[in-house]
């Protein structure tokens, strides 16, 4: 499942369109709803949630990603290489490697199981 949320920059000098971490105080009833979009195989999406940047920078260090690596979404919900491609659990592949807009580190990605 991916969350799919409206980016809201209330300060887009702290932001920089990287930020999509909803918290509880982001809400006046204090309750997140996440909006929940199903994937399914063959599905391709560009992403770059390999590591948590908590800075207000797009400063991380980095995740050894090549093209043909299979990802699987770890326990903190960040995905993880996997050293051969699993037998079960949602797998996604590396099609192509990316830069992002803020200098992030960026992947095209294709669900295969």
């Amino acid at each position: 499942m991916l969350v799919y949320n409206e980016e809201k920059l209330y300060d887009e000098r702290f932001q920089s369109h990287k930020d999509f971490v909803y918290k509880v105080g982001d809400f006046t009833d204090k309750k997140i709803y996440p909006r929940l979009i199903r994937t399914y195989v063959g599905d391709i999406m560009t992403t770059n949630t390999f590591e948590a940047n908590t800075s207000n920078v797009a400063e991380t260090t980095g995740v050894a990603i090549v093209e043909g690596n299979y990802l699987t979404v770890s326990n903190t919900g960040f995905l993880t290489v996997a050293a051969s491609k699993p037998s079960t659990g949602m797998v996604w592949k590396v099609v192509k490697i990316y830069t992002m807009p803020d200098g992030q580190q960026g992947v095209k990605i294709q669900r295969i199981q």
